[in-house]
C-alpha cells in the first residue's frame, strides 16, 4: 500500500500537477499527519521544535531540509485558513528560544510585524499566535483530522 502511494506521488509529481517543492514536502512531512501532530500540540497547549518534528516523522534535523518542512508549515496554514481555523506554524519553534523561524516571520500570512524575529517582544507576539490555536482547540472537541482511506 505504501509503495503504491509513493507511486501515485511520483506520478503526479513527474506529471506536474503537483508542484515539485511540495511533492519533496508532502514526502518528507506528509500535510495531514503534521497537521494532525500541530493539532494535537495545540490541544496540548504546547508548541514543538523543529527537532522535534524531525524526529516524530523519523527524520535527523538537517538544515537543508527546513526549508522542506517550511513549505508543508505554508500547506497546513492555509488549509486551516481555509477552515476558518487559527494557524499551527507558530507552534514550531526553534529549541534555543522558542521562536519560529524566519520563514514564518517572512510568511505574510499572520498579523504585520515590523520588528526584529528575537527578543521579548517577538516572544508576546508569537505567544499571541499560539494562544489563539491553544484557545481554539481546547474549546472544540472535534477529532483532529479526518483521513480518508487510501485507495
Amino acid at each position: 500500500m505504501l509503495i503504491r502511494c509513493l507511486y501515485l506521488l511520483f506520478r503526479a509529481c513527474s506529471a506536474r500537477t503537483i508542484p515539485a517543492l511540495a511533492c519533496v514536502a508532502m514526502a518528507l512531512f506528509p500535510t495531514d499527519e503534521l497537521e494532525a501532530l500541530l493539532i494535537l500540540k495545540a490541544k496540548s497547549g504546547s508548541a514543538i521544535s523543529y527537532g522535534e518534528v524531525f524526529h516524530w516523522f523519523g527524520h535527523r534535523f538537517q538544515r537543508f531540509q527546513v526549508g522542506q518542512l517550511c513549505a508543508a508549515l505554508e500547506e497546513v496554514d492555509s488549509l486551516q485558513r481555509g477552515r476558518g481555523r487559527p494557524e499551527l506554524a507558530s507552534l514550531v519553534v526553534r529549541a534555543s528560544d522558542a521562536l519560529p523561524g524566519q520563514g514564518w516571520w517572512l510568511s505574510k500570512s499572520h498579523d504585520p510585524w515590523d520588528g526584529l524575529f528575537v527578543g521579548p517582544e517577538a516572544a508576546a507576539f508569537v505567544r499571541k499566535h499560539q494562544q489563539r490555536a491553544y484557545d481554539f482547540w481546547a474549546e472544540t472537541g472535534s477529532a483532529p483530522v479526518a483521513r480518508a482511506p487510501i485507495s
